[in-house]
């Protein structure tokens, strides 16, 4: 995939990191605390536009604005609010950093296959 990596350089790539946070802002309200092991998308939605009330999230301007600085495939991250808030994860106790990064794209899956009506078949 050049034409991906030549697009995005020379900024550190990846997306769908786990690990734990080292440091909240002062201000950070949230649940999520120092220490906390999570799961997080690259891009958050703001759950309040008439996009993301439908539940789609990726036509909400702030999903398409909000992003990890500077990547997953780095060791630390700046992770904006708005994704703390709407889109990160506490990992549960026996969920391991390499299935946390697949929340995001099972996700992805379970989506699609809601969306394609299939049925599951029960067997006789």
């Amino acid at each position: 995939m050049p034409w991906y990596i030549e697009k995005k350089a020379p900024l550190v790539l990846g997306h769908e990191p786990a690990g734990v946070i080292e440091e909240v802002g002062r201000d950070h309200a949230g649940p999520l605390r120092k220490g906390d092991r999570i799961s997080i998308h690259h891009h958050a939605p703001c759950m309040r536009c008439s996009h993301c009330l439908r539940g789609d999230h990726v036509q909400c301007e702030t999903w398409r604005g909000t992003k990890i600085i500077p990547g997953g495939v780095s060791e630390y991250i700046v992770v904006p609010e708005i994704n703390l808030k709407n889109d990160t994860l506490k990992l549960p106790d026996g969920v391991g950093f390499e299935d946390g990064t697949l929340v995001e794209p099972t996700a992805c899956v379970v989506k699609s296959l809601r969306r394609s009506l299939m049925k599951r078949e029960t067997p006789s």
